[in-house]
């Protein structure tokens, strides 16, 4: 009996995973984004809806869109929250003229996802010419059945990527 006890202990033991480990196949691959799907043309979707809100200058988009503690860090180092973003884009302070988005990349984590791509602006901000060509990283989150924008970045881009 206690052989028996002792083989079914080491049995479990080698089941068992360790931390940070899983037994099935499916959750080993769940450190990975998920890249097609339902959630990802929701994604996609919405992004498309964040181009034509710009354009636009519909703040109204933005304020339901962003979660309240939303940030933008910009490639010079400014931070901009989600109130200072509204009231530029319902002042018209930042107007689009042309907003393009190229290679843009969604992966999803469950309810958190990371879209990645390269964005170019032609615009004016605060009366001045505005000809932005940026890589973003954008971060969202799923509450309440819909997706919120939590915080974003954009690095300047350099020869030859800024085609």
């Amino acid at each position: 009996m206690r052989r028996m006890v002792g083989g079914i202990s080491l049995l479990l033991a080698l089941l068992n995973p360790g931390p940070g480990q899983t037994s099935r196949p499916s959750e080993r691959h769940s450190e990975r984004g998920v890249t097609e799907g339902t959630l990802v043309r929701e994604v996609i979707e919405v992004k498309r809806q964040y181009d034509v809100a710009q354009l636009a200058n519909d703040g109204k988009w933005f304020e339901r869109m962003f979660a309240d503690d939303y940030v933008f860090i910009g490639s010079d180092g400014v931070v901009v929250s989600k109130t200072d973003y509204v009231k530029d884009m319902e002042s018209r302070v930042l107007v689009w003229a042309s907003v393009t988005v190229k290679d843009m990349q969604v992966r999803v984590y469950g309810d958190t996802t990371v879209v990645t791509g390269r964005f170019f602006g032609k615009g004016r901000y605060k009366g001045s010419p505005l000809d932005e060509r940026q890589r973003f990283t954008s971060v969202w989150i799923k509450r309440s059945g819909r997706w919120q924008g939590i915080s974003e970045h954009g690095s300047k881009l350099n020869p030859p990527d800024d085609q």
